[in-house]
């Protein structure tokens, strides 16, 4: 069974945090006046905002999960090092080429 992280607030706390988060309604705003309200500024910002969104998502790195098995009494696992000389490379072997 896979373990859960403990939740940093409680459930109605979150709720608010969230509900009344500044990026949260500055988001909704640049969306109500910029995308539907018609006024330049504010789309200028929603988009300038996607975008750095967008950029963040591209080039931030996500954890890899290669297998996640459960072993039985009597079963091994045996973990080793691919050396390599490029990311590429290590990619290419991880992808079984």
């Amino acid at each position: 069974m896979p373990q859960t992280q403990p939740e940093l607030f409680p459930s109605p706390l979150r709720t608010l945090r969230y509900r009344f988060s500044p990026v949260r309604r500055l988001y909704g705003k640049m969306i109500r006046q910029g995308a539907f309200g018609g006024s330049r500024p504010w789309l200028i910002a929603f988009v300038t905002f996607r975008g750095l969104l967008f950029v963040k998502r591209t080039v931030s790195r996500r954890p890899e999960h290669i297998s996640i098995d459960v072993l039985k009494p009597g079963e091994r696992i045996l973990i080793r090092t691919i050396p390599v000389s490029s990311g590429k490379e290590r990619k290419r072997l991880l992808r079984g080429g």
